[in-house]
């Protein structure tokens, strides 16, 4: 499904702070798929392929799913529709106790028909209806006006928005992995009818996205690039959703990464043996999930894999001296790599053929004080995606070498450049590269040096 980038808008969640832990401990060769850990053991179950093709448009329950899709008036339509049905209730029931009211809410109030299918709408018109949604609890029950929401749930036994939300898109993702549907399909290993049934063509190119910690499949790093992706030509996308290995400490998530990898290349083993040539293949991470895609590079059977992007490999618990259990640049034939939290939640030494470091790859314009570095850490994806479809590039100045980018934070340049990320590999271009970009949106400089 074809949709654009620029209407998914995200806050990061808040973690604590990992990046002491860069000093604590290493980790050990990767082990095989069929070996108990002690330490962040991985079953099969846990990683989903999905694959994503691109359509110009479906119907599922009637609601016709099309590339301009926006969803700002389908959830002010919700609202609207939510306190109409409130003040009825109120109105009807007023006499009735306080558990038949709370009943009459779940039954008549928690429907939201269409929400699962909301995937392009600003956080104004979102929060507006979350906001519908508690005063529309507060209403049947008389609470007072600003008693805390999460606690007259909680008392009332009821879901919440957020819980809502994620139960109906749960639902979705149920319905369709058990329908007839080939719009989204969960490919498993080995399952070469599922594969076959699906819409994979194998003639066309395949990217693989891998998300980082506290990440999953929908998450903005494979959405965003995924639908980037999808704009500009007919691809096959594989998401891979490590969600339930990735939602956990840090410690046990950077364990985790190893196995997840190993399930990566088993995948990928098996789309080889169904006829895909690892020369069509591009696997991307993003934080952990970088090393993820460089472990699957290393191990699969009949490579190299042809390209392998990371954006800001994640640096605590991982050292440079250790390759077997992070991405290096003799993962694949050709591994480029965005630096933009350099020391502190990504590795600041060179990793790939390619390293590029956006305005030093350390602190990123806009970001302010930054003291948890998410923000930079994340820039890298966001990077990223925006040069799949800008029509401005993110032009990068090669240094003469990591010391002169490493002692004064920017290069003089050789005269030589080269677009960062983009739709096209750049092949043969071995360096480091420093670049400037906007502190907002769009974040390619038009006529940069």
């Amino acid at each position: 499904m074809e949709a654009s980038v620029c209407g998914i808008e995200w806050d990061a969640p808040v973690p604590y702070d990992p990046v002491w832990l860069a000093s604590v401990q290493t980790h050990a060769p990767v082990p095989p798929t069929n070996e108990t850990r002690l330490w962040g053991w991985v079953t099969e179950t846990d990683v989903e392929f999905r694959l994503f093709t691109r359509v110009n448009k479906f119907k599922y329950l009637g609601h016709w799913v099309t590339e301009d899709l926006t969803d700002d008036l389908d959830i002010e339509r919700e609202r609207r529709a939510l306190a109409a049905r409130c003040n009825m209730l109120a109105r009807r029931f007023a006499r009735c106790s306080k558990e038949v009211r709370v009943s009459l809410f779940k039954a008549y109030c928690q429907t939201f028909y269409t929400c699962s299918l909301w995937v392009k709408y600003t956080q104004k018109a979102y929060s507006a209806l979350r906001v519908q949604y508690n005063n529309a609890f507060r209403v049947l029950p008389g609470l007072p006006r600003y008693c805390s929401a999460s606690g007259m749930f909680a008392d009332a036994r009821t879901d919440g928005f957020h819980a809502i939300m994620r139960k109906r898109a749960a639902s979705l993702m149920r319905r369709i992995r058990g329908s007839a549907c080939r719009t989204l399909k969960v490919i498993h290993i080995n399952d070469s009818e599922a594969l076959w049934n699906s819409n994979f063509d194998f003639n066309r190119k395949v990217k693989v996205l891998t998300h980082g910690w506290l990440n999953h499949g929908f998450s903005p790093m494979p959405e965003s690039i995924k639908e980037a992706y999808l704009n500009v030509s007919d691809l096959n996308i594989i998401v891979v959703d490590w969600g339930v290995a990735a939602n956990v400490n840090y410690i046990l998530a950077s364990y985790n990464v190893a196995m997840v990898g190993r399930h990566l290349t088993h995948f990928l083993n098996f789309l080889i043996d169904e006829g895909v040539s690892m020369d069509d293949v591009h696997l991307i991470g993003h934080s952990l999930g970088a090393h993820v895609v460089g472990i699957a590079g290393a191990y699969v059977q009949k490579g190299p894999i042809d390209t392998i992007t990371g954006l800001d490999p994640a640096l605590p618990l991982f050292t440079v001296g250790n390759k077997d259990a992070r991405l290096d640049k003799h993962d694949a034939r050709h591994v480029e790599v965005i630096h933009t939290c350099g020391g502190y939640l990504g590795f600041a030494s060179p990793l790939g053929h390619i390293d590029f470091y956006p305005n030093g790859g350390t602190r990123q314009p806009g970001c302010g004080i930054d003291y948890r570095g998410l923000c930079a850490h994340n820039r890298a994806h966001m990077f990223f995606a925006e040069s799949i479809t800008s029509d401005v590039e993110f032009t990068a100045v090669r240094c003469s070498s990591y010391d002169e980018l490493y002692y004064t934070g920017s290069c003089r340049g050789t005269g030589e450049t080269l677009p960062m990320g983009g739709f096209d590999i750049h092949y043969g271009k071995d360096g480091i590269y420093y670049l400037k970009t906007n502190a907002e949106k769009p974040y390619a400089i038009a006529d940069a040096e």
